[in-house]
């Protein structure tokens, strides 16, 4: 994964990250690979398994924890990992559309962190500033 797509920063009993772009879109698809590059090294998955998706919220900040949280629950309960993504967002009506694209994990995977839910704590989804930022349980 490119480094500059993201950064972490400490937290008390947390984790957060600073997911960088210019764009909605580039935030989205950016924080995809983000998240689950917190979770396990994506550089050995393959993105074989492909999930369409189509999700509106109320504003960009929930879209995102909306998002991170449908691939946290993916990865839960059927062990595949989302770790691509290629989203069109729509200012309209607050909403994601396209594809993600993962794998199933292998059972002797090295987890880097475990990842108990997204929070809104510190939530903030900003392409003015050129990024975004979330803060997970773990």
């Amino acid at each position: 994964i490119d480094l500059l797509k993201y950064e972490i920063f400490e937290h008390t009993a947390d984790i957060g990250i600073r997911i960088f772009g210019s764009s909605y879109e580039e935030i989205f698809n950016n924080s995809v690979e983000s998240f689950s590059d917190l979770i396990v090294d994506t550089g050995s998955l393959e993105g074989s398994n492909v999930q369409e998706i189509s999700i509106r919220s109320d504003s960009p900040d929930l879209l995102l924890v909306d998002l991170l949280s449908l691939i946290l629950y993916d990865f839960e309960g059927e062990g595949i990992l989302y770790f691509k993504a290629d989203l069109e967002y729509s200012d309209e009506n607050v909403s994601l559309t396209g594809r993600m694209y993962g794998s199933e994990i292998p059972e002797n995977v090295d987890y880097r962190n475990v990842i108990k839910a997204v929070t809104y704590h510190s939530l903030e989804v900003s392409p003015e500033k050129g990024y975004a930022k979330v803060v997970f349980d773990i």
